[in-house]
């Protein structure tokens, strides 16, 4: 590693910061995930050839996160907004219990389909960075989003009958 330890914080730190946040949406939680990212990665530093540095803790905080996630019970909804008008009551409510249970249902995903879900659509990242990221080949990014899209379809088509 050519750059020094506190350096690898400050370049990367805001970055894993951001995954966390947009999957968790609570800044003490996204805060928690960062710390638990550098830690892991400052325990296991010796032990572990990096090829990509930003990657590898863009990976961590993807999967942190969605461990964190898959814990908690509720889901902060602040910023809620619909393209500047003031929602409703009604409006808010029933977009935050549809924001809970997408997130459950997404980190109730089998690991490879979170993870490329969330890092496709949490993240926007393409396909081709997606599999650099995880490892896998390209199509295999593909099928494991295509796969998770389906079961989320599923899921929320489950969740609305039941609320209907």
């Amino acid at each position: 590693m050519s750059e020094s330890w506190s350096q690898l914080i400050e370049r990367f730190g805001p970055a894993v910061y951001r995954v966390a946040w947009r999957i968790l949406r609570q800044t003490e939680d996204a805060e928690d995930v960062v710390q638990d990212v550098f830690t892991y990665a400052w325990t296991t530093r010796d032990s572990m050839t990096v090829n990509s540095w930003e990657a590898w803790l863009k990976r961590l905080a993807v999967c942190r996160s969605l461990d964190r996630l898959k814990q908690r019970r509720t889901v902060n909804f602040d910023g809620f907004d619909l393209n500047g008008n003031e929602p409703t009551p009604d409006l808010v409510v029933g977009a935050a219990e549809l924001d809970r249970v997408l997130r459950t249902a997404v980190a109730n995903l089998p690991e490879r389909q979170r993870e490329a879900f969330s890092l496709r659509y949490f993240e926007s990242l393409p396909n081709k960075e997606i599999a650099a990221v995880m490892g896998i080949t390209d199509s295999a990014v593909s099928t494991a989003i295509h796969k998770a899209r389906t079961q989320l379809e599923y899921d929320l088509a489950d969740y609305c009958e039941r609320t209907n």
